[in-house]
């Protein structure tokens, strides 16, 4: 969750990043732009257990951003493909002086 307080230390608003029980969330980075919009950098990990003792691990990044208001107003997260195992992760991340969002990360699929 990403939570907002005033200057006297009440909370204004509170953004809940997703409500699926079965993520494991990394947060790498969290960027203010020009507008006091947030950007929430981060991948999420899912472990898939489709049964016969096999497991799969997945790797997704995830890239939010949120108004100075605390409401959603787009996401971006790459989607995995059930069966295979890999990771795609946002590490870094960064805004130019006219609002792009740059974002660095890996993309990594284990071989058999």
């Amino acid at each position: 969750n990403i939570v907002k307080y005033n200057t006297d230390g009440e909370l204004l608003w509170e953004h809940h990043i997703f409500n699926v029980l079965v993520y494991d969330l990394y947060i790498e980075q969290l960027l203010i732009d020009d507008d006091n919009n947030i950007y929430i950098i981060g991948t999420r990990i899912i472990s898939i257990e489709p049964g016969y003792g096999i497991t799969y691990v997945q790797g997704e990044p995830l890239i939010q951003k949120i108004s100075p208001e605390g409401e959603l107003l787009w996401e971006y997260t790459d989607q995995y493909e059930v069966g295979t195992d890999g990771i795609n992760a946002c590490n870094s991340a960064t805004i130019d002086e006219n609002g792009n969002l740059y974002v660095a990360g890996i993309h990594h699929e284990y071989l058999s």
